[in-house]
């Protein structure tokens, strides 16, 4: 009881997540797990995500698929990308969060953002799936999820996956992926649609599972930077949008699922840099898991200025494989 007065005290002066687990020496997943026991005393907070990026907790429930909203003056600002867990699958890999955990919560790379693209579970089996399950039950993938899922003390974003996967957790056996994310981990920001976006003043960053979704293709023409996941391999490029160029980085896969020849599980570690609030160079580092395990491999850098212009000197382009 201590421990859950001491941190409903520290919320009440309106104390930021990370202040709050320093003062009260814990850890993030210790916060949250009391921010769950609070719930049951009907005492709700809500991690609300403030213009420079830190967490406050509060009564106030963010608006349903709000995009986040950031001020950042001068600096580097780096985001870890992470896509395609698949957890329930047979190839689904979840020691790998624990790596992601480690790497997020080092100062060393300083990560202030994780964001997750989507098909964080393998969904119900229906019949047309290829490959088989771990867990074959939508109820144990997503205690699997709720359970595994990364704990960080910045915001910890992800969006849904395709109806094969995420979305069909919605309706069947009375299931609901988004609320019972929302419910048993109240520190994800969870975007219940097909997109989502990070806005830095005039940039956009358009966060997505499928970029062929509509809903998806009706954001990004005024954007500079899509963000995506579903095709399970690292690569980038460069499409037209109404009102110019449109850069397209596609997230690799968390799991061993193959879908495409060559396929190299991993996460992007993304520096966004700015100058008197403006974006003036994204920079990529493409890191890799060693084989099937979740040792952690840098493999390759790309580098962009604002606007629009990739710097060849870094560049590591990984084209897509097709089948």
């Amino acid at each position: 009881m201590y421990l859950k007065d001491e941190i409903e005290k520290r919320i009440k002066k309106e104390y930021t997540v990370e202040a709050l687990i320093n003062e009260l020496n814990i850890s993030v997943e210790e916060l949250y797990l009391n921010i769950l026991e609070l719930r049951k005393s009907n005492k709700y907070y809500y991690p609300n995500i403030q213009q420079n990026c830190e967490i406050i907790l509060s009564k106030k429930k963010e608006q349903l698929d709000s995009d986040i909203c950031l001020s950042i003056p001068d600096g580097d600002f780096a985001v870890l990308f992470i896509s395609d867990p698949h957890v329930g699958s047979i190839y689904d890999a979840v020691d790998r969060f624990r790596a992601i955990e480690d790497f997020a919560n080092t100062d060393k790379y300083n990560i202030k953002m994780i964001v997750n693209t989507g098909d964080l579970i393998d969904g119900p089996d229906d019949g047309t799936h290829s490959v088989a399950r771990r867990l074959p039950e939508l109820e144990d993938q997503l205690q699997e999820f709720i359970m595994q899922y990364i704990y960080f003390k910045g915001p910890n974003v992800c969006v849904l996956g395709s109806p094969k996967h995420d979305t069909s957790g919605v309706t069947v056996d009375g299931y609901n992926l988004y609320r019972s994310i929302k419910e048993f981990r109240p520190d994800l920001k969870v975007y219940g649609s097909a997109t989502g976006a990070i806005k830095f003043r005039h940039q956009n960053i358009i966060l997505c599972h499928d970029v062929s979704d509509k809903n998806v293709q009706s954001r990004i023409t005024d954007d500079s930077f899509v963000f995506s996941g579903h095709s399970h391999i690292y690569y980038n490029h460069t499409f037209y949008g109404e009102h110019g160029p449109v850069i397209r980085i596609v997230n690799p896969s968390m799991s061993n699922l193959p879908l495409h020849n060559n396929t190299t599980p991993g996460f992007l570690k993304v520096i966004f840099r700015f100058n008197n609030y403006q974006m003036t160079n994204v920079l990529i580092d493409n890191y890799t898991f060693e084989g099937a395990t979740s040792h952690i491999l840098h493999n390759g850098q790309i580098s962009y200025d604002i606007p629009y212009r990739q710097s060849e000197a870094n560049a590591v382009s990984r084209k897509r494989k097709r089948k």
